[in-house]
């Protein structure tokens, strides 16, 4: 059985609280984790992103996931996927930058995408 190692964290107010903020976790076996304190009120959830996820980002209400395998998830904050795209190559790390997702692939190229419906265009060659 493949161990769910905790490889990504990251920490956001999903439910807009202020100093209130729950915890997203991903793991080796391709899912996301939401948890917190029972005092936040906040329902904890899971939901699988299909790939071991390489950086997590929260960006217009909504949560990013990018995978090693290439593909960006759009997750809601109430843990519904919400859509996905798949880049031409295997990623090795994702961001937010300013009003974008930067998403470094494995193939040296760093990939913007101004939403997980639309594949960015290509920023370095």
């Amino acid at each position: 059985a493949m161990a769910r190692e905790l490889v990504q964290t990251h920490a956001a107010a999903l439910d807009g609280k202020k100093g209130r903020a729950e915890a997203v976790t991903g793991r080796s076996d391709g899912s996301l984790q939401v948890s917190c304190p029972p005092a936040n009120g906040f329902r904890p959830w899971s939901v699988s992103v299909g790939g071991r996820p390489v950086g997590l980002a929260v960006l217009d209400g909504a949560l990013y996931a990018g995978t090693l395998p290439g593909q960006v998830v759009k997750v809601g904050f109430d843990g519904k996927l919400r859509a996905a795209a798949t880049l031409p190559a295997p990623l090795a790390a994702m961001c937010v930058c300013g009003d974008s997702l930067l998403a470094a692939g494995r193939d040296g190229i760093l990939y913007e995408l101004s939403g997980a419906s639309s594949v960015g265009k290509s920023l370095i060659g």
